[in-house]
């Protein structure tokens, strides 16, 4: 088994989460420039931006969140994945957004939709969509793939069956080492 090598690879990569400015998700488009914000508060006190419009974005955000967002089949379960306390009812909470187009005279990149996003009890230094694409915590300018922060339909979690986890982790772009 390689187990070793996964777990040091995944430590690597922990490790570097922090000091990354940018975040560039491998990808076969062109990525597009976006901003991760961990609260329209974080979001409006960043030099350049817009307050008003980090509200209006982080507004689109918890109503998608509504609709998009991971389902468990009860509480219990969602704290498996997002800890105590890191749910509401059968939902994960909303630990930040994805959003373009808040800074001073920019518009929203078209395809770049304003989006929550989630934070792994097993991920302190990342936080991920409704479909698992993995970004970094905190307030950060990341490079992302539109394909791979389209909305799409909630997913049901199910626990249990084989390669359930690989399935729901799947769907985010891999990170293209240059």
């Amino acid at each position: 088994m390689k187990n070793s090598n996964k777990r040091s690879s995944r430590v690597a990569l922990v490790m570097m989460v922090p000091t990354a400015s940018f975040w560039l998700q491998g990808c076969n488009e062109r990525p597009e420039l976006a901003y991760v914000y961990s609260s329209a508060e974080a979001c409006a006190v960043a030099p350049g931006n817009d307050p008003a419009r980090c509200l209006v974005a982080f507004d689109e955000a918890r109503s998608r969140h509504l609709l998009r967002a991971p389902r468990y089949p009860d509480r219990a379960e969602c704290e498996v994945d997002f800890g105590v306390g890191g749910c509401e009812g059968n939902l994960p909470r909303m630990r930040g957004f994805l959003a373009s187009g808040v800074a001073l005279g920019t518009d929203p990149i078209p395809g770049i939709p304003t989006q929550p996003l989630y934070q792994r009890i097993d991920e302190p230094y990342a936080l991920r969509t409704a479909q698992g694409t993995r970004l970094p915590a905190g307030s950060a300018l990341v490079r992302v793939c539109q394909s791979a922060i389209t909305l799409k339909p909630a997913l049901q979690v199910r626990r249990g069956g084989f390669g359930g986890e690989a399935a729901r982790r799947a769907n985010y772009c891999q990170s293209n080492g240059g």
